[in-house]
């Protein structure tokens, strides 16, 4: 939080406040578990990396995007970038009236396979149109694949 504090103070101009919360699929506390690189982290829930340890664990506070948008903590957003460590569709389960009320463009990184062509189809299956960045077939991505798409609203 320090460091995203710290970039909020170099860039007076940009408005953004930060939430120390979690997003997910539910309310309430969860466990957070930072990984062997000080960069990365994920909820326990988070299906990445199941089979390495994980480094420290602590307890965090966890939310949906539907109960920020609206409890009017955070606005409805325009553009979502996804990027949750194997998280993607307790994200995207927890965001969904928000997605279907806003019709966001959205940004995922996903961290399987399986996970892939499961938010794509989720995104789909709410008019949007997946454009695949790092592959040609989702079919093809494998169990432990790594990648992006963009999902936008179909006619936008």
């Amino acid at each position: 939080v320090s460091k995203l504090a710290r970039l909020a103070e170099l860039n007076p101009k940009l408005p953004f406040r930060i939430h120390q919360v979690a997003l997910g699929d539910a309310d309430g506390d969860t466990e957070f578990v930072l990984m062997q690189e000080d960069t990365m982290g994920k909820l326990a829930g988070s299906s990445f990396q199941h089979e390495r340890e994980g480094g420290a664990r602590f307890k965090v506070k966890l939310a949906r995007l539907d109960t920020l948008v609206e409890s009017g903590a955070v606005p409805l957003p325009a553009l979502v970038k996804v990027d949750v460590e194997g998280a993607e569709m307790m994200f995207l389960e927890g965001a969904a009236r928000s997605i279907e009320r806003g019709h966001p463009a959205i940004l995922l990184e996903y961290h399987s396979g399986p996970l892939a062509r499961d938010c794509a189809a989720f995104l789909e299956e709410r008019g949007y149109v997946i454009e695949w960045m790092d592959a040609g077939d989702p079919a093809g991505l494998h169990d432990s694949a790594v990648g992006h798409f963009a999902a936008v609203p179909e006619g936008r």
